[in-house]
């Protein structure tokens, strides 16, 4: 699905740039590796860190570790901004796998179990990274076990990389 990173590059491309002390406080929180920043951390910076996280994640330029981490934080900050941009991460096959792995964890967390799996489901079954795909189903079995759990348990059985739903199936199992 090429159109939504495209239109998600455009509105970016439009969108002003960060106040300088804000991309200062982002760039902290990005970097910081041994310690990830807390969802508060996150939710500390206001909605207006929304549009700098969301270049940071859709830049192809960046580093897939730092992309992944502020798609990590637009899953913190919740809202229909960042869920937007957490959609387009996951969806995006031009992206890094951490980059779309983020955001299938990222989408566990904003969408509900009504809406999750008509998100995810695309991606357990046809991402080309079985990391993402074993994101996508951990995100599924976790928040949307009774309608997806079945979905996983036949990816994982006809998949060459099946131990990557490990932790996936465990969750469905109830281990």
């Amino acid at each position: 699905m090429i159109a939504a990173p495209l239109l998600l590059g455009i509105a970016l491309a439009a969108a002003p740039a960060a106040d300088p002390a804000l991309a200062r406080r982002v760039d902290a929180l990005l970097g910081s590796i041994e310690r990830p920043a807390t969802d508060a951390q996150w939710r500390a910076l206001g909605p207006e860190a929304v549009p700098v996280l969301e270049r940071i994640a859709a830049d192809p330029r960046g580093r897939p570790s730092r992309r992944a981490r502020a798609v990590e934080g637009l899953a913190a900050m919740g809202g229909p901004r960042a869920e937007s941009a957490v959609l387009a991460a996951v969806r995006d096959q031009g992206a890094p796998w951490p980059v779309r792995a983020a955001g299938a964890r990222g989408a566990g967390r904003l969408l509900d179990e009504n809406r999750l799996p008509d998100a995810l489901s695309p991606t357990l079954e046809a991402d080309p990274d079985p990391r993402v795909r074993a994101a996508a189903a951990e995100a599924l079995a976790r928040h949307a076990p009774s309608r997806t759990c079945p979905a996983i348990h036949a990816r994982a059985a006809r998949d060459r990389q099946a131990a990557v739903y490990r932790r996936a199936l465990a969750i469905c199992d109830g281990k």
